[in-house]
């Protein structure tokens, strides 16, 4: 449970004598040092837990698409070595301006990094449901991770950012990875999925136009969030 700053480790109630307790050992050395080490230490030694870069594409790909689902819980945790650990987002339902049966919300496409992974979510929660509140309380802004590599790495992450705005997060090519995909599922399997899901009320809002005019409307904001970004780094 990674939730709430991530202050309470992994545990697991499985035997770990088939040699998987090295899995708990090594992570939750990773979270101890989250969650006592000072900045300047952060800075000096995080890269003998994770890999930054790696963790920085997360996290930029995790903010552009909206992707609240997946700061916190639905991440594969991947190693290599088994002391690095690497964030992997999963679970994407909840993406591309897809939140709360409403597609592309103001409130969601103009939201800034900073409220994501930082909890200044006032105006959106005012207006959520008390289940919806609890739940984005204790998922979105619980990855201490993703908080002290942002607050500690700004001007590799608008280096970063401004790199994959002209590659994989560029429009055209967000554009393109759609229309491949979607060209590729016979029209078939969308009416299938249209009756086995026939309870939401969506189908035709959450659809090639309505994403690509999500993207669209998200990298103007974030463009203008990383503009004004204080590192001396510029497009």
């Amino acid at each position: 449970d990674f939730s709430n700053g991530w202050k309470l480790k992994y545990c697991s109630t499985e035997n770990t004598a088939d040699g998987t307790q090295w899995v708990l050992d090594s992570f939750n050395e990773m979270i101890d040092f989250l969650n006592t080490a000072d900045d300047d230490t952060f800075i000096e030694n995080i890269r003998k837990y994770t890999d930054v870069e790696r963790t920085i594409d997360a996290m930029l790909y995790t903010v552009f698409i909206d992707a609240f689902d997946v700061l916190v819980h639905n991440i594969n945790w991947i190693t290599y070595d088994g002391q690095h650990w690497i964030p992997s987002p999963y679970d994407m339902e909840v993406t591309w301006g897809n939140f709360l049966n409403e597609m592309n919300d103001p409130l969601v496409v103009n939201l800034t990094p900073q409220e994501m992974l930082f909890g200044e979510l006032d105006e959106l929660l005012s207006s959520a449901d008390e289940q919806t509140h609890d739940r984005m309380e204790t998922y979105c802004w619980g990855n201490l991770l993703y908080r002290r590599v942002w607050q500690n790495f700004p001007v590799e992450i608008k280096e970063r950012y401004y790199e994959l705005r002209k590659r994989e997060l560029s429009l055209e090519n967000i554009e393109n990875q759609f229309s491949i995909f979607i060209d590729s599922i016979d029209k078939w399997y969308y009416a299938k999925e249209k009756v086995m899901w026939s309870d939401v009320d969506y189908h035709d809002s959450n659809d090639y136009e309505h994403i690509i005019a999500f993207a669209r409307a998200r990298a103007d904001v974030l463009d203008r969030y990383f503009e004004g970004m204080q590192t001396g780094v510029s497009p």
